[in-house]
């Protein structure tokens, strides 16, 4: 039967776990949502023994088969809710469940081999293969002009990038870029970057420059999120002023441009992805174009951390300077 000491028992040791988690919140206790957690289930316990006394009395087994079921019953049911409410995308349509998983956990679905296969010599046309069957052609009449003024019959696929087969898995379409031949030799030269949609077979130019140009080394994140591709003027390897740009693909916006110090002269080269929004890349650098003719085959390295300004980012920098 319950005593008044029992009573007074659960009673103090109660407010004695009720103290502890104070302290321990007020002094930055370490773990101190272990220790919360921990409290808390000894307190629980305590509740049963000296006040709702589950083990004592002639029925006591009873009560404890009874509790346990209930309490597991309990726990099913919120767990569960849960569980359901976090994964309510995996339980949409098959395209909104498969939309979730890329871009929440930068899983892909197995995909076709996407390949671009370049006509030969005239480079104004070319074929769209999955798995080395052809699905579309694209030629110069299929995109839309990018240099107003100038006639189609004046652009030319491109095929100097040293990575032509760019398939975004994420947004279900692949990347090319065309140039005016004409101009192609002038400062005003126009280069321009396109996407083909494999879903509703639609081209749209996603990026152009107005310089004399040689896009090259395209690199989608992991996450098929981001594009950075090297773009910039030349005119010869100590006259470069080559840098890399990096295009949102959500977005379809430029982000970013990264170029050499302006008392430099050198490349930028991409290196590899860190993760989805960062990236390394290496400057191979002189003191000024005389120091590159000399000493072309010794420049000085540095190889850099790049990350992606993203909304996240954004927000953690400025809780940080509040």
């Amino acid at each position: 039967m319950p005593t008044f000491k029992s009573y007074l028992t659960g009673f103090i040791l109660s407010i004695a776990l009720t103290l502890i988690a104070y302290f321990a919140v007020t002094n930055h206790a370490p773990s101190v949502i272990l220790v919360i957690l921990s409290l808390a289930i000894v307190q629980f316990i305590i509740q049963l023994i000296f006040f709702l006394h589950i083990t004592q009395g002639p029925d006591k087994q009873w009560n404890l088969v009874v509790f346990i079921s209930t309490l597991s019953i309990v726990l099913i049911v919120v767990v569960g809710s849960i569980w359901i409410m976090d994964h309510l995308n995996y339980n949409m349509t098959p395209s909104q469940m498969n939309d979730y998983v890329i871009k929440t956990e930068g899983i892909h679905q197995v995909q076709k081999n996407i390949s671009l296969k370049f006509t030969p010599n005239n480079y104004k046309s070319f074929d769209i293969l999955s798995d080395g069957q052809l699905i579309k052609t694209i030629t110069l009449n299929d995109i839309p002009a990018f240099d107003e003024g100038d006639p189609k019959q004046d652009y030319q696929f491109s095929n100097d990038w040293g990575q032509n087969d760019i398939y975004d898995a994420l947004h279900n379409q692949v990347y090319f870029t065309a140039y005016n031949l004409i101009t192609a030799g002038n400062a005003n030269a126009v280069r321009a970057l396109f996407a083909y949609n494999l879903t509703n077979s639609k081209i749209t130019i996603i990026y152009k420059t107005d310089f004399s140009v040689s896009f090259g080394v395209f690199k989608l994140s992991p996450n098929n999120k981001y594009l950075v591709f090297s773009d910039g003027s030349h005119g010869g390897f100590c006259y470069n002023t080559l840098g890399l740009t990096i295009l949102d693909l959500d977005s379809n916006k430029e982000l970013n441009k990264i170029f050499l110090p302006i008392d430099r002269v050198g490349i930028i080269e991409f290196e590899k992805w860190v993760d989805n929004d960062s990236f390394n890349y290496k400057e191979e650098t002189y003191k000024n174009i005389n120091d590159c003719i000399k000493n072309y085959e010794k420049p000085t390295v540095t190889v850099k951390l790049f990350k992606i300004p993203t909304q996240s980012n954004t927000q953690d920098e400025s809780m940080q300077k509040m």
